[in-house]
């Protein structure tokens, strides 16, 4: 729609002089800087705690850092304590038996301190991913014929 076809009305109702203009962008910038700057304190945050996971002395951080790393503690705490839930939850009837995970061997791992240590460091954000991600799990080899599943 032209400018022109507007009424005044509508004109004046979006109309924005350059002083208000340049606050809502200098706004913007402010909120975009504060969201960075809470990411990359988390970010540090979760290198340090992985860093204390390799045997870095506590008795080396400042206050700031022990704040930080109580928030680190406390959600990867959370995070625990939900996959343990999901972990208690009897699973749906699987289509095959290779998907099966015993309540023995979950057991274990929740007693497993290296499994924690493991999972904190794969788990800190850096896109490592689990699992094959090429391929459909078959054995690419394979022609279908019955020969090859003895």
């Amino acid at each position: 729609m032209r400018y022109l076809s507007f009424t005044k009305y509508e004109r004046l109702k979006k109309f924005v002089n350059r002083e208000t203009y340049l606050i809502r962008k200098a706004d913007k910038k402010e909120e975009q800087i504060s969201k960075l700057e809470k990411i990359n304190e988390e970010k540090e945050m979760e290198l340090l705690f992985n860093q204390l996971m390799e045997g870095k002395s506590i008795n080396e951080l400042d206050a700031r850092q022990m704040k930080g790393l109580l928030k680190v503690f406390v959600a990867k705490t959370a995070k625990i304590n939900e996959r343990k839930i999901q972990l208690e939850k009897p699973p749906n009837p699987p289509s095959n038996n290779k998907n099966v995970i015993s309540t023995s061997l979950v057991e274990d791992l929740l007693n497993d301190g290296y499994f924690f240590e493991t999972m904190a460091a794969i788990g800190d954000g850096s896109g490592t991913e689990i699992g094959p991600t090429e391929g459909n799990d078959t054995n690419a080899e394979d022609d279908g014929h019955s020969k090859d599943l003895n």
